[in-house]
């Protein structure tokens, strides 16, 4: 496994009583594992979407102590599936430059477990609702995309509070519950330079956009469809962008450090190595 750059894994289904999910856990812990001193270009995606999954089966998921010397390390994540809680690896990761979460419902305790992603670079969260979500005061520090695709037209929105996000670049809200602002305040997002939503909402973003300093670039979007854009690093493009309005007044500045920051990272472009496995517990 030590050339592996890419590995998905599709739980297919869970029978009998046996050692599958120490297994997991152990291969798991073989393909992320590497030295104190070293980043490693890994990307892992966990997919129990199955209907034939127990629910609590990626939060079952559990990695021994690194020995002295070692670390855990993935640059990019992506789960997908029924989850209670997030596997107790995440915290873990302290790496992780790229995350994806995936499932019915995301709540705070979702939220709290990636406190210590202090490097985390791209975030995307996918859920039919969100409860009680809340981004508090210097949270991810180094956040530069963030992405809430939230299906339910009854679902709250997450609310982000002032001095959290400090250099977020681009904010992507392709929720039908939007109505709106919905109370989300972009003006103390200092480097803010794109804002997505649906086009239902498009004055209220456009008048937002023109308050802030940096007068953000505003894409508006006909309609959310989630399951359009599967890979990690892809920005959260929806199939019929029917508006772009830019609410920049005058020329957009010179590339700052952050863009620089930022096109460092490689979203879309696939890793050299690939491996795609499913699991089968029925042996």
């Amino acid at each position: 496994m030590k050339n592996l750059r890419k590995v998905k894994i599709w739980f297919k289904h869970f029978s009998g009583n046996n050692n599958y999910i120490s297994d997991l856990s152990q291969a798991i812990e073989e393909f992320t594992k590497a030295p104190i001193d070293r980043d490693i270009d890994r990307s892992l995606s966990l997919d129990s979407s199955s209907e034939e999954c127990p629910e609590n089966i990626l939060s079952s998921l559990d990695l021994q102590t690194c020995s002295e010397g070692s670390k855990y390390a993935l640059r990019s994540l992506k789960l997908n599936g029924k989850l209670h809680q997030l596997p107790p690896f995440v915290s873990l990761l302290s790496g992780l430059i790229e995350l994806c979460i995936s499932s019915a419902t995301l709540t705070q305790v979702h939220l709290s477990a990636l406190i210590n992603l202090n490097r985390l670079l791209y975030l995307k969260l996918v859920a039919s609702k969100l409860e009680n979500f809340e981004i508090k005061h210097g949270a991810f520090p180094s956040l530069r995309r963030l992405c809430f695709v939230v299906k339910s037209a009854t679902s709250a929105l997450p609310i982000i509070k002032h001095g959290a996000l400090p250099n977020l670049i681009s904010l992507q809200l392709l929720c039908q519950c939007l109505v709106g602002l919905s109370g989300i305040e972009i003006r103390h997002m200092k480097h803010l330079k794109e804002i997505t939503v649906n086009s239902g909402v498009s004055v209220q973003w456009e008048q937002a956009a023109k308050k802030h300093p940096n007068r953000p670039k505003v894409l508006f979007l006909r309609k959310v469809d989630p399951m359009e854009s599967e890979k990690m690093g892809k920005p959260c493009v929806i199939r019929e962008q029917i508006k772009i309005s830019v609410a920049q007044l005058t020329n957009p500045e010179p590339s700052s450090g952050l863009d620089s920051s930022l096109n460092k990272i490689r979203l879309s472009k696939p890793p050299s190595s690939r491996l795609q496995k499913v699991w089968n517990c029925a042996k």
